[in-house]
């Protein structure tokens, strides 16, 4: 009973790390493109 609960949470939290991975990837990517298409956002 405790091995399969401890395998849920570390499976939840291998999901929550590939999801956290995922945003902060597409918002570097997002931050990039307003670069690049607006060079003085870019420049704080």
């Amino acid at each position: 009973m405790a091995q399969s609960v401890c395998q849920i949470t570390a499976f939840s939290m291998q999901v929550m790390k590939s999801l956290l991975i995922k945003l902060f990837v597409n918002l570097n990517l997002s931050i990039e493109a307003a670069a690049c298409i607006d060079p003085s956002k870019g420049q704080r």
